[in-house]
């Protein structure tokens, strides 16, 4: 990932808030749930052929770069098979929005053997007509990535917080911060960046 475009996406997380991330999720969802309803009613021989090529593409991607250009492929190629213009537009606009971001090494990639896994059961419960269980199957899809979204925004803001200098002008080191008995920004929660967002919810 060319360093432009790391800087970029560290930003994007820096600046960008929990709830405007789940406003991405909000939508994506919202597109989704309809996409693959349609996907089930529409979706072709060849439409399913190509949605098991893209899927397997995940999985053999060895890096980010092409690992978010494989999982954006199979998204946009499930909206084309539900045979509508404006969700697929839809669906690019999403897919540019956030696959990078979400394939970043910044705060621990997702498991591409678990995301090829979920898109080769989701075509599946297409071929087979099976609507709410597609639906369902994405719209969990979208849950994970969307908290692994916030697990890595709030993992980077708590690492640039531990940086940033306090009232005395110190730059506190987290854990390893030698002056843990008088630095304030040991107030934060030790480990709180590396914990599951999922976990911090509860």
């Amino acid at each position: 990932m060319v360093l432009d475009t790391f800087g970029a996406i560290r930003e994007w997380f820096v600046s960008t808030s929990i709830s405007e991330i789940r406003d991405i999720g909000d939508e994506h969802s919202a597109i989704a749930a309809t996409t693959v309803r349609l996907a089930c009613e529409r979706a072709e021989a060849h439409d399913l052929e190509r949605l098991q090529e893209l899927a397997r593409a995940l999985v053999l991607a060895r890096t980010p770069e092409v690992r978010a250009s494989a999982d954006s492929r199979f998204h946009v190629e499930l909206a084309v098979s539900a045979q509508s213009p404006r969700l697929a537009n839809a669906e690019i606009r999403l897919q540019e929005e956030s696959v990078l971001h979400l394939w970043a090494p910044l705060g621990g990639e997702p498991d591409p053997e678990t995301a090829t896994a979920e898109h080769l059961e989701l075509v599946r419960a297409v071929a087979q007509d099976q609507p709410e269980r597609a639906q369902k199957l994405e719209l969990e899809h979208i849950r994970r990535n969307i908290f692994h979204l916030i697990d890595t925004r709030l993992t980077l803001s708590y690492a640039q917080s531990t940086q940033e200098p306090n009232e005395t002008g110190h730059r506190c080191a987290g854990r390893a911060c030698p002056r843990q008995t008088t630095c304030t920004r040991t107030s934060v929660p030790r480990g709180c960046a590396t914990k599951p967002f999922e976990d911090r919810m509860r």
